[in-house]
């Protein structure tokens, strides 16, 4: 069982913010609709125009540990392939 998580989400950089859509390969329209906010926020995230706050930001969060985990866990990839791949 996954235990909740309560602590303060830590702020996330344009850059990082970023980097956790394009580990998930999705363009940003996509992205957007996946944490329910508009295209152009996430524009403006990754531009530095405006920070993530609240619900988006523990959200970008658990994908970017989502994504870590997917990539750096072998049991999560069929027919030997190696992580990252």
């Amino acid at each position: 069982m996954r235990r909740l998580d309560v602590s303060p989400a830590t702020p996330l950089k344009a850059d990082e913010i970023k980097a956790i859509r394009e580990a998930q390969h999705v363009l940003q329209p996509a992205f957007a609709r996946y944490l329910n906010v508009s295209k152009n926020l996430v524009s403006d995230w990754e531009r530095g125009k405006k920070p993530p706050g609240g619900p988006a930001l523990r959200l970008l969060a658990d994908s970017d540990d989502a994504a870590q985990t997917f990539r750096s866990d072998p049991a999560h990839h069929s027919g030997g392939m190696p992580p990252g791949c």
